[in-house]
């Protein structure tokens, strides 16, 4: 007895980014984006290129954020200029906040860096803004940016993985409801197209539906 299999197919692409990592650098010296660019551009991380993003001020850095849904790590000094323009170390703490309370960006990863000890946030700052990592400047060598940026691509790649995985299960439960709706044969099968479609993030109308008769 022949085994038929129906296999649903995406014929457009995924997201334009998905084969990279999008880093972004929140920094407002320059040459601390030159030394991250030339310790990792070249080297992949987990198999994947990395692809840099700069910004050079927290309101910079917010604007791009809104605009940018794919970062996965922000890379963030802790003194940066503030909206009013002055530099304080307040400015890249408040970035944080932002990025956690206002954008909702709960998978991506933020690693603090900073120049003094004196400017590392307490544990409760830590937590309260799920901080990955914080590296005082001086001690990150070459070797040292390219370990902290991969730690922190694993960490977002096994959240996001997490977080997309339960989506998908609350979006089977909804689905379950909504497809028993449809009495008719082709509105079930349409409906089940739309429900898969909407799982795996691409437009119902570029899907085939592919029979293996084998």
């Amino acid at each position: 007895m022949d085994m038929m299999h129906d296999t649903l197919i995406p014929t457009a692409p995924a997201a334009a980014n998905a084969g990279t990592w999008e880093v972004l650098i929140v920094d407002d010296e320059a040459a601390e984006h030159q030394a991250i660019v030339s310790a990792i551009a070249d080297i992949p991380v987990h198999e994947r290129p990395v692809h840099f993003l700069h910004a050079y001020s927290a309101e910079q850095a917010g604007e791009l954020l809104r605009a940018q849904r794919d970062v996965a790590v922000v890379l963030l000094g802790r003194v940066l200029a503030s909206p009013g323009g002055t530099p304080t170390p307040q400015a890249g703490l408040d970035l944080a906040r932002t990025i956690r309370q206002e954008l909702k960006r709960v998978d991506l990863r933020i690693v603090l860096r900073s120049d003094a000890a004196d400017q590392m946030p307490t544990v409760d700052t830590i937590r309260a803004l799920d901080i990955s990592d914080c590296k005082l400047r001086a001690e990150l060598s070459p070797g040292g940016r390219y370990a902290t940026l991969a730690a922190a691509v694993r960490s977002y790649a096994q959240i996001h993985a997490f977080n997309v995985g339960r989506r998908g299960i609350d979006q089977i439960v909804h689905a379950s409801a909504r497809m028993m709706t449809h009495p008719r044969l082709r509105d079930f099968a349409a409906a089940i197209i739309s429900e898969i479609a909407g799982l795996l993030q691409f437009s119902p109308e570029g899907t085939v539906s592919a029979r293996d008769t084998h």
